[in-house]
């Protein structure tokens, strides 16, 4: 019993570990901290919120290989990477007056999406038909997040819809958008 007890608080600090190396990616390009601040003052703070709200997006992705993150981070984008998430307006409302109150730093928040489920994340081209090209994967198939944060990232990026591919897509791509341009017509 004390054995597994031990294991899981040392999983719960690796975890902690991952998250703040995440958030340090962030910071590190950033002249004041804010969204560091940010997430102290929201840990601090949690109980303040009726409905979900997720630390920057960054801190959710979990990359499936290392060789895919630049995939992900340039389909992403650095202002998104860094991007409080709410499900309710009021509570994002109250996160953003209260940390310009309490610590005089704005950070870039957004609404989780209602209008999309993850069952619309799906990618929606076959990996097979494109197969001969190189793809082998959409940008949404590299990595998890919670749904919520799976929802808003692919309703923004529409990363299920963007293919990945190996270097040989590079050599074939002058074929594949004509493949593609005449299999789009033909319906």
């Amino acid at each position: 019993m004390q054995h597994e007890k031990e294991r899981c608080e040392r999983q719960k600090r690796q975890l902690g570990d991952l998250f703040n190396l995440r958030l340090q990616k962030i910071v590190h390009h950033e002249k004041d901290n804010s969204t560091q601040k940010a997430c102290q003052w929201l840990e601090n703070n949690a109980g303040a919120f009726s409905g979900a709200v997720y630390p920057p997006v960054i801190t959710h992705i979990n990359v499936s290989r290392p060789e895919y993150v630049k995939y992900v981070e340039m389909a992403i984008g650095g202002i998104d990477l860094s991007t409080f998430l709410f499900e309710n307006r009021e509570d994002l409302q109250l996160f953003c007056e209260k940390l310009e109150a309490d610590c005089q730093v704005r950070v870039n928040v957004a609404m989780l999406p209602r209008d999309m489920t993850i069952e619309d994340c799906a990618r929606d081209f076959s990996l097979d038909r494109y197969r001969q090209f190189g793809i082998f994967a959409s940008v949404r198939d590299l990595f998890t997040a919670p749904d919520p944060v799976m929802i808003y990232l692919c309703k923004s990026y529409h990363l299920h819809r963007i293919p990945v591919g190996k270097c040989v897509t590079l050599l074939k791509g002058r074929y594949l958008f004509l493949f593609h341009t005449c299999c789009c017509c033909s319906h």
